[in-house]
């Protein structure tokens, strides 16, 4: 049996839909986890940059606490990304399986003694 798309889709925006918020705050953390990821190699270049040519230590010692600082959030929001998808995955799947129960119990008992 071949299932169009359209009904893969509505489904999805069924359970979905209504957490619209959160799939917000899954973007934002999304991306700021990749603009981290991509700002801590260019803070290390600096850094490798500077020691190379004999800069002052204070910028190498603020570009160390600067590559560490970001590592760290990185590190904060790929958890929050983690944490808020899951969310958005339990919600979405325990609707589902209401619907599905609600759906089961509804229908007569020549269908459960089948």
């Amino acid at each position: 049996m071949r299932v169009p798309i359209r009904e893969y889709a509505r489904l999805l925006g069924t359970y979905v839909r209504p957490q619209w918020r959160w799939i917000v705050v899954l973007a934002v953390c999304i991306a700021a986890t990749i603009a981290l990821r991509l700002a801590n190699p260019q803070i290390l270049r600096s850094f490798l940059d500077t020691a190379t040519s004999g800069g002052p230590r204070s910028a190498l010692v603020f570009d160390a606490i600067l590559f560490f600082a970001i590592a760290i959030a990185s590190q904060g929001m790929a958890v929050a990304s983690t944490y808020v998808g899951e969310t958005v995955a339990w919600t979405a799947t325990n609707g589902l399986r209401l619907d599905l129960l609600r759906h089961a119990l509804a229908l007569d008992a020549t269908f459960h003694k089948e």
